[in-house]
């Protein structure tokens, strides 16, 4: 249950939509490449103007429109996969990539979960656009 509803007038955000993969998370189901709510919140996202999405204060893993995990990305921002070679080595392994290869064209961060974020447990209000079926949505 949501504990507030979201209202970010003090920074810029980025919601992704984790339903499928934390839900299972939460239930205990074990998923290749996403063995933690940082898992699900930091890879393989389509982020189509990278510069913008550097811009972003937090990044908030949302589950059906509540705020679930919070991170805030490290200096080096959002990065194509296929293009990093760290991110590279890190993800070369996982179920996802080995399933679909189409992944490493996509975008990840790197950085620290923030546990006392006032965020966690919001809900997000229709207003910000946020849409379950968009995978990425900003609040700037």
């Amino acid at each position: 249950m949501a504990n507030g509803i979201f209202d970010s007038k003090n920074g810029k955000v980025i919601f992704v939509c984790i339903n499928k993969s934390y839900e299972k998370l939460s239930k205990g189901i074990k998923i290749k490449g996403r063995e933690s709510p940082y898992d699900c919140v930091r890879k393989y996202w389509p982020i189509k103007d990278v510069e913008k999405a550097n811009e972003a204060d937090f990044i908030l893993g949302v589950c059906h429109k509540e705020i679930v995990a919070v991170y805030k990305m490290d200096e080096r921002g959002w990065r194509k996969i296929s293009e990093d070679s760290q991110l590279m080595n890190g993800f070369k392994n996982d179920a996802e990539i080995i399933e679909c290869p189409s992944l490493l064209s996509r975008y990840a961060f790197s950085g620290e979960i923030v546990d006392d974020s006032p965020y966690l447990g919001m809900e997000i209000p229709i207003e910000y656009g946020f849409n379950q079926s968009r995978t990425v949505t900003y609040n700037y």
